[in-house]
C-alpha cells in the first residue's frame, strides 16, 4: 500500500468523534407566535421564562428551532424561511414547499413539515429537513423531500445557508408532515422516518458525519389513511407512534410500533381506530416513555405502554371546559419540554396554553392544567417540532460501534472543510471555515492510494469549485493550506 495513503487512511479513522453522547440543550429555546407579537420560551432555569419578542415571522403549525449545545438560540423557521437569532431572515433562506409555500412571513399550517438536526461530528453544521407538496395530476398529489445545510460559522456567527433545497427523494406521495427522528443506538447518528401516504410503507434515512444517507424501505402491518396529527418516538427510543385524524366521520388512527434503534426496524404494529366527534389532535410521550398522551380537540387521552392490552388502557385525563380567550382554547398539538412537562397548544389564536405537569404519573395524577399558561401574545397552532435529544448510546447493543465510553464534546478545529454535494457527479464544491492562508493545495487519491488529481488553491478563498472527472468510485482527499493546517476526507464519485 502507498505510504501516503496508509497515513491518510489511518488519519481518517483516528480522528476524534465530536458530540458523541453529548446531546446538549438543543431544544432549550422555543419561538412561537405571530409576526410582530411573538414570544420566547426559555427553559434555561427549568420552568420556562416566557417573554414577548418582536418577530418578523408568522408561526403556524410548521415550526422548528435549534440552539447550540449550551442552549443559546441559533435559528428557527416557519416552513417558509429561516430567521437567525436576531430574528432577521438569513440570506438565501427561502425554501421550496411547493403548493404549501405561503407569503414571506405567512408561515405554513402543516404540523411537523420541518425539523432541524445537528449533524453528528460536525459542530456548527445543521440540517433542515422539509417536504414540498405538488400536483401530479389535477386530482392527485406528489411530494419531495429536501434538506438545506446551515453553517453557523458564516455571517460573523449568525449563520448562513451553505446548501439549499437539496432534493433527496421525489415521485412518492409522502405524508405531508410527521418528520421526526430518533437517536441511533450508537448514540451519535440519527434515524429519520417518513411515512408514505395511505399505505403501510416507511422510508428511512440516517444522518451521520458523512451526511444524509437513504436506508431501506419497510412495509409493515395495516395501511394507514393520511390525516392530521403528530408522529413521535418515545424518549427511550423503543416506540414509534403516529396519529392520523382523517375526518369527523372516519375518525382517528393511533398506530404504535416497537422500534429497533440498531437496525431502524419497526415491528409489532398496534392500530387503534376511534371516533371522536371533536377532531384535531397530537401526541407526546411521558419522559419515562411509559405513558402516551393523545390530545383531541376536547379530550386528553392517556395510554399505558406497559399494559398487556394497550388500547384498553385508555383513560381520559382532561376534558375541555369551554374556556375562550378570545376564541375556543381547546386542544391540538403536544410537545415534551426540557423541564419534563408536556405543553399542549390550541387550534385557534389564543393567549393561553395547557400543560401536563406530571406526565410520568398515571391517570388524573398527571395533573393536566388547562389554560394555566398565560402568554404575552396570541399563538395559533404553533409548537416547535423536536426529537428527544437526551438519548445516548444503547450500550452493549450489536451496533454500539463507537465504544461504551462517553466522549465529551470538544471545540471544533479552527480550520474546517466541507465538501458538497457528496456523492458528487463532477463539480466538487469545497467550503472553508476561514479564508485560505497563503493559498493551499488539494490532492485526491483513489482507493489504492494513488494520486489522481492535484489542484493549487488560491489564497483568501472561502469556497472553491473543482472539476473532477475520474471514474465512479470511492476517493480520499487532503487539503493543506499555507497556515500549516491539513484536513483529510472521503468522497464518493457517482
Amino acid at each position: 500500500m502507498n505510504v501516503r495513503f496508509f497515513l491518510l487512511f489511518a488519519t481518517l479513522f483516528s480522528l476524534p468523534v465530536f458530540g458523541v453522547f453529548s446531546q446538549g440543550k438543543y431544544d432549550n429555546v422555543w419561538v412561537i407566535g405571530h409576526g410582530g407579537e411573538g414570544m420566547i420560551f426559555d427553559f434555561s432555569a427549568g420552568p420556562p421564562t416566557i417573554s414577548p419578542a418582536d418577530l418578523d415571522i408568522y408561526h403556524y403549525s410548521a415550526n422548528a428551532s435549534i440552539c447550540d449545545s449550551t442552549g443559546n438560540l441559533l435559528f428557527y423557521t416557519n416552513g417558509v424561511y429561516i430567521a437567525d437569532s436576531t430574528h432577521q431572515p438569513m440570506e438565501n433562506s427561502f425554501i421550496d414547499l411547493g403548493l404549501l409555500t405561503g407569503s414571506p412571513n405567512g408561515g405554513v399550517n402543516t404540523p411537523q413539515i420541518v425539523l432541524i438536526l445537528p449533524q453528528p461530528g460536525n459542530p456548527g453544521i445543521y440540517y433542515l429537513l422539509y417536504k414540498a407538496l405538488y400536483y401530479v395530476t389535477p386530482q392527485s398529489f406528489g411530494s419531495k423531500f429536501y434538506y438545506s445545510i446551515i453553517d453557523m460559522s458564516l455571517n460573523s456567527g449568525l449563520g448562513g445557508v451553505l446548501e439549499k433545497d437539496h432534493l433527496v427523494m421525489e415521485g412518492v406521495y409522502l405524508h405531508w408532515g410527521q418528520i421526526t427522528a430518533c437517536r441511533h443506538a450508537n448514540g451519535r447518528d440519527w434515524w429519520i422516518l417518513l411515512a408514505e401516504a395511505n399505505t403501510n410503507r416507511y422510508f428511512k434515512f440516517i444522518l451521520s458525519p458523512t451526511g444524509l444517507e437513504e436506508g431501506e424501505i419497510q412495509e409493515i402491518g395495516a395501511a394507514i389513511p393520511i390525516g392530521v396529527g403528530q408522529a413521535v418516538f418515545s424518549p427511550d427510543g423503543t416506540k414509534y407512534t403516529r396519529l392520523d385524524l382523517v375526518d369527523l366521520e372516519t375518525g382517528g388512527f393511533i398506530d404504535i410500533y416497537d422500534f429497533d434503534r440498531c437496525q431502524g426496524l419497526l415491528s409489532n404494529q398496534i392500530q387503534i381506530h376511534y371516533i371522536d366527534s371533536s377532531g384535531a389532535g397530537g401526541m407526546a410521550f411521558s419522559p419515562n416513555s411509559k405513558l402516551l398522551y393523545v390530545p383531541s380537540q376536547n379530550h386528553i387521552f392517556q395510554y399505558d405502554m406497559e399494559a398487556s392490552d394497550i388500547p384498553a388502557s385508555k383513560e381520559i385525563v382532561g376534558v375541555y371546559d369551554g374556556f375562550m380567550s378570545p376564541f375556543w382554547a381547546s386542544f391540538y398539538m403536544a410537545q415534551l419540554a426540557p423541564d419534563g412537562k408536556i405543553y399542549v397548544n390550541a387550534p385557534n389564536g389564543v393567549d393561553v396554553m395547557h400543560v401536563i405537569n406530571n406526565p410520568n404519573e398515571p391517570g388524573l395524577a398527571c395533573d393536566f392544567a388547562q389554560h394555566s399558561i398565560e402568554l404575552p401574545a396570541y399563538n395559533a397552532f404553533s409548537l416547535p417540532n423536536y426529537p428527544y435529544f437526551n438519548l445516548g448510546a444503547l450500550e452493549g447493543s450489536p451496533c454500539d460501534t463507537l465504544g461504551p465510553t462517553p466522549v465529551a464534546e470538544v471545540p471544533a478545529p479552527e480550520f474546517q472543510v466541507r465538501l458538497f454535494p457528496n456523492p458528487v457527479e463532477e463539480d466538487l464544491h469545497f467550503h472553508f471555515s476561514q479564508p485560505l492562508q497563503g493559498g493551499g493545495v488539494l490532492r485526491i487519491f483513489d482507493a489504492m492510494g494513488r494520486e489522481v488529481q492535484e489542484v493549487t488553491l488560491p489564497a483568501g478563498q472561502r469556497e472553491v469549485q473543482v472539476c473532477f472527472t475520474a471514474p465512479a468510485g470511492v476517493y480520499f482527499y487532503e487539503i493543506e493550506n499555507g497556515g500549516g493546517d491539513r484536513v483529510t476526507g472521503r468522497l464518493v464519485k457517482g
